[in-house]
C-alpha cells in the first residue's frame, strides 16, 4: 500500500510538472521581404548593399531611384540590412531607406545632408 501511494505521488508530481506553462517559440520565417531606398533630391545613390536571399550581401553602385528589391525567404534569416548614400556634389541630399518584411514597414530610417547615408537593420528574435 505504502509503494502505491509512493507510485502515485510520483506519477502526479512528474505529470504536474510536465504540463507546466512551457511555450513553444518557433521561428518566423518571413515569407517576403523588400528593401527600398527612395529620394526627393537625387536619381542616383552609390554604395547599395542589402542582406540577400541566399544570407550574402548584395553591393551595388549607381542605382537609379527610387530603387526596390524584394525576395521570398526560404530559411529563417537571423538579420536583414540596408544602406545607400548620395554622393557629395554640394547640394543638400536626402535619401530614405525601409525594410519591409510580409508587406509591414519593420524598420525605416532618413539621412539628410551633402554626402547623405542611410543604414538600417533588423533582428528577429
Amino acid at each position: 500500500m505504502k509503494n502505491t501511494v509512493y507510485f502515485l505521488f510520483l506519477c502526479f508530481f512528474g505529470l504536474f510538472f510536465s504540463c507546466t506553462n512551457k511555450k513553444t517559440v518557433e521561428p518566423v520565417v518571413p515569407k517576403e521581404v523588400e528593401y527600398i531606398l527612395e529620394s526627393t533630391t537625387s536619381a542616383v545613390a552609390n554604395g547599395v548593399a542589402f542582406a540577400n536571399e541566399s544570407g550574402g550581401t548584395t553591393m551595388l553602385d549607381e542605382v537609379n531611384l527610387p530603387y526596390s528589391y524584394k525576395f521570398v525567404s526560404s530559411t529563417p534569416p537571423r538579420s536583414l540590412q540596408l544602406s545607400g548614400h548620395i554622393s557629395p556634389d554640394n547640394t543638400n541630399h536626402q535619401i530614405s531607406g525601409k525594410i519591409v518584411v510580409n508587406g509591414q514597414v519593420v524598420k525605416e530610417a532618413t539621412g539628410n545632408g551633402i554626402m547623405a547615408r542611410v543604414g538600417i537593420a533588423h533582428v528577429f528574435n
